[in-house]
Formats: structure tokens, C-alpha cells, sequence
């Protein structure tokens, strides 16, 4: 849609944000000036550990930016294992072929905030 603005700010780990500013805001093609991240810090004791494991996944994503190999599309499908809730192309019909998509170019089709 011409003229629509779109802005979107993402809660999570501080320890998360470069992959989500970078890989996945990236992989969607979301503009950059319209993307804010809120990092919460981790505690303390699980820091070291988080810090090993998210340079795996980040690296992973680098690889493969919509999780459609391996380990990342186990992660995938295992969300929402008892369907509680919509899945994810049914609830937004606007992107269903970027739920769908799976590659390691950008998402070829329509985005709405593009």
C-alpha cells in the first residue's frame, strides 16, 4: 500500500539483538529506519552460555536466513506443537509466501512494508 507506514520494535535478549537487527530484519526486508530493538539483559549465571549458543544460531541464519535446514527447521516445527494457536501462513494471509519461502536470496514476492 502506498503511503503506509510500518515501525516495529522488538523485545528480547540483550544478547539477541544483532542477529535480529541484521539476519532477520534483513531476511524480511523491513526497513532498517523503521526497526528498534529493546534488549532485557540475561541473568548473570547463564550469561557465558547464552552468549556461546546465540553465536551458533546467529551463524546458522547467516547461512540459511529463513530456517528451512536443519536444526532451524526442527526449531520451527516445533513451535506451537499442540496448535493452539493460528499457524503462521493461515494468520496472515498478506505474507503467506514468505512463511512459506525457503532460500538463501531475498524473498522475491510482496511485502507490504517494502
Amino acid at each position: 500500500m502506498i503511503g503506509r507506514m510500518f515501525s516495529q520494535i522488538v523485545v528480547g535478549y540483550d544478547f539477541k539483538e544483532e542477529r535480529f537487527v541484521r539476519l532477520h530484519r534483513s531476511a524480511i526486508g523491513f526497513p532498517e529506519a523503521s526497526f528498534s530493538y529493546s534488549g532485557t539483559p540475561s541473568s548473570q549465571n547463564s550469561r557465558e552460555a547464552a552468549l556461546k549458543g546465540e553465536a551458533l544460531v546467529r551463524a546458522q541464519f547467516q547461512d540459511d536466513p529463513y530456517g528451512c535446514l536443519g536444526s532451524l527447521r526442527r526449531k520451527k516445527l516445533g513451535r506451537d506443537p499442540f496448535h493452539r494457536s493460528i499457524p503462521y501462513p493461515n494468520g496472515c494471509p498478506e505474507i503467506e509466501g514468505l512463511f512459506r519461502y525457503c532460500g538463501t536470496a531475498p524473498y522475491p514476492g510482496y511485502l507490504p512494508w517494502a
